[in-house]
């Protein structure tokens, strides 16, 4: 098919909008059976041989804004080639698999980013497409929650409490503490707490004691313990805490690392916390500190 340029937009005439959009979904109808086509949808449409060459003054510079947004251009051939109807404006957005663009509105908004690139964990859209250096594309999931559960809250008050020769301290044993799961407990009967969680109980006034925390880890870890969630070390696999919601639970299903709300992180570390809590049958959630604390959680995904 012959298509071309001008004004900004790439232009397909005769029966384009029976054999593009109508069978297939590319691009916006114009006036009688002609199509307009993002840069993007005529790259693809060229590349499959679809679309001869396309004719116009400055179709050099509209075709360049593809080709420099290779990450898009190879989500969006990916996502046609397993047969979805995507639109593509200001942001790529995914049809459900099915749905037809004359009857139907884009279910997902999806973001294409390279391997190198840095990612704002607060406003990921409810899919990240990363295209790597070989070509190929992974896909992640993204979604927020509300984590909950049944711990009981601790009503003590003025619980003494003993330094150790780590950052947390030494309390006597006690059934209330142990039972909520706060700390580890020490052959000599003591309970010992994590410096997180001797600062969050100080501040509640169970403990009796000057305790110091990240602002960050203090924040997410008294936000979840309010939620009647425990939280305990997730150190082993590389986050802040593995999050346990119900007290009949022996398996922590999420993990959680605490972020600020405005932070910005390679997108080859979500990939990596992605992976490691996937390798241990977890979740990977990012809380985002700001005026409260929002939870994100990322999961591999195949559309």
């Amino acid at each position: 098919m012959k298509a071309t340029y001008e004004d900004g937009t790439v232009r397909v005439e005769r029966d384009a909008r029976q054999q593009l959009y109508d069978a297939s979904g590319f691009g916006t109808p114009l006036d009688g059976d002609a199509v307009a086509l993002t840069p993007v949808e005529a790259a693809y449409l060229l590349a499959q041989g679809k679309l001869e060459d396309i004719d116009g003054d400055g179709y050099a510079a509209f075709a360049r804004r593809a080709l420099d947004d290779t990450a898009t251009l190879r989500v969006y051939s990916d996502l046609r080639d397993r047969g979805y109807y995507l639109s593509h404006d200001d942001a790529l957005c995914l049809y459900e698999r099915g749905d037809h663009p004359a009857n139907s509105t884009p279910e997902t908004r999806v973001e294409a980013v390279s391997e190198d690139a840095v990612v704002e964990p607060a406003r990921l859209p409810s899919l990240l497409a990363v295209a790597d250096d070989d070509g190929d594309v992974t896909y992640f999931a993204v979604e927020r929650t509300e984590p909950e559960g049944d711990f009981a809250d601790v009503t003590q008050k003025n619980v003494e409490a003993a330094p150790t020769t780590g950052s947390g301290v030494a309390v006597g044993s006690d059934g209330t503490l142990a039972e909520a799961r706060y700390g580890s407990e020490r052959p000599d009967d003591a309970l010992v707490l994590s410096s997180v969680e001797a600062a969050y109980l100080a501040r509640r006034g169970v403990l009796d004691a000057d305790t110091e925390a990240d602002d960050h880890r203090l924040a997410v870890y008294a936000d979840l313990r309010d939620r009647g969630t425990c939280p305990r070390t997730g150190f082993k696999f590389g986050a802040d805490f593995r999050l346990y919601e119900t007290t009949d639970d022996d398996h922590a299903a999420l993990l959680v690392s605490a972020l600020d709300s405005d932070a910005r992180v390679p997108v080859v570390e979500v990939s990596r916390a992605v992976r490691l809590a996937h390798g241990v049958k977890k979740k990977m959630s990012f809380a985002l500190v700001g005026d409260g604390v929002e939870y994100v959680v990322v999961e591999r995904e195949r559309p």
